[in-house]
C-alpha cells in the first residue's frame, strides 16, 4: 500500500490516501499514517498499525512534492512494526523558518520482517508426526524445483491425506483449495505468518482439505489440511515446505533448522527418512 500526505506553513494540512494496493496476500496489513503536532511548525509521523497480522514492514520514501521540510531520520525509512497501536515513524519541521513548505511522503507496507536473514533456531517442528515413513525427496538447493528464490526448501513424499501440521504457531495469511492436479504452480497452499517477521507455506495440499480460515491464530501442530499431489511438476505425492520472507515479486526462502525427534537442531537432508 502507498499513501500520501502533504503540509503547508501557514493552515498545517495533512491528505492521507491510497495510491496502491497489493495483493500478494489475500489479508493485508492494516496499517494508516497520521500526523500529530507537537509543538509550533513540528509534526510527527505516526503509523498506527491493527493486528493481528504482525509484524509489519513499514516503507516511508518521499513523495513527489518535496519543499523546504527537515525530517529527523534521513529517507527511505524502513521500520518493522511488532504490536499494534500507534508507531511514530519520523519528525518533520522546516528547514528554513518562516518560508512556505510542503512536504509529500508515501509508505508500502509488506507483511513480515523484511530485513530478516533467517528465522529463529528450532523454532519450528516437522510439517507431519514423524513416523520414519517420509522421505526427503529434495532438499536445499535441490536440482529439480529448489532454485534461486526457491532453493531453501524442503519436499516431503508422502501418500495423499496424510495430515500436514503447522510447524510453530502463528496466523494464516493466505489459503488456497480449490485446485485440481497440476492446474496451478505451487498447488493449494496455506501460508502463516510467525511472530519473528518470517512465513511459512505448506504446498500441493489435497483439493477440499484445508481446515483453518484466513486470520486464524494457530498454534503449533494443528492440522491445516492433508497432503496431496496439486503441483504442476509430474512428481509423486508430497508435501512442499518453505520459510519465506517479503511476499510478492521480492519473495525469497530463509534457510531454517527444525527441531527434530531426538533432540537434533538441524534442516534435514535430501534422502532421510522421517
Amino acid at each position: 500500500m502507498r499513501s500520501v500526505f502533504e503540509v503547508t506553513m501557514r493552515a498545517p494540512h495533512f491528505v492521507f490516501f491510497c495510491l496502491v494496493s497489493s495483493a500478494a496476500f489475500a489479508l493485508e496489513p492494516k496499517v494508516q499514517v497520521k500526523d500529530v503536532a507537537i509543538a509550533g511548525q513540528r509534526y510527527s509521523v505516526v503509523a498506527v498499525v491493527e493486528g493481528p497480522l504482525l509484524p509489519v514492514t513499514i516503507t516511508l520514501e518521499r513523495g513527489a512534492a518535496y519543499e523546504n521540510c527537515a525530517p529527523s531520520t534521513p529517507l527511505p525509512l524502513r521500520r518493522v512494526v511488532s504490536k499494534a497501536g500507534d508507531t511514530v515513524l519520523l519528525e518533520v519541521g522546516q528547514a528554513t523558518a518562516g518560508q512556505k513548505w510542503r512536504c509529500a511522503y508515501q509508505f508500502k507496507t509488506a507483511l513480515g520482517d523484511l530485513d530478516r536473514a533467517a528465522p529463529e533456531d528450532c523454532s519450528a517442528t516437522l510439517p507431519f508426526r514423524p513416523t520414519g515413513a517420509y522421505r526427503v525427496i529434495q532438499g536445499f538447493d535441490g536440482a529439480l524445483t529448489h532454485k534461486d528464490r526457491v532453493r531453501h526448501a524442503l519436499d516431503f513424499a508422502m501418500p495423499e491425506g496424510t495430515p500436514v501440521l503447522a510447524a510453530r504457531a502463528g496466523v494464516v495469511t493466505w489459503i488456497q483449495d480449490d485446485a485440481q492436479d497440476g492446474t496451478r504452480a505451487g498447488g493449494n497452499t496455506v501460508s502463516l505468518l510467525h511472530g519473528d517477521g518470517t512465513l511459512t507455506q505448506y504446498a500441493h495440499l489435497k483439493r477440499g482439505s484445508v481446515l483453518v480460515r484466513e486470520g486464524q491464530t494457530i498454534s503449533r501442530g494443528s492440522v491445516l489440511a492433508q497432503s496431496g499431489s496439486t503441483n504442476d511438476v509430474p512428481v509423486a505425492p508430497h508435501l512442499h515446505f518453505e520459510v519465506f520472507v517479503s511476499p510478492g515479486p521480492e519473495r525469497k526462502t530463509l534457510p531454517f533448522t527444525l527441531s527434530l525427534p531426538g533432540g537434533a537442531c538441524r534442516a534435514p537432508k535430501e534422502g532421510e527418512e522421517l
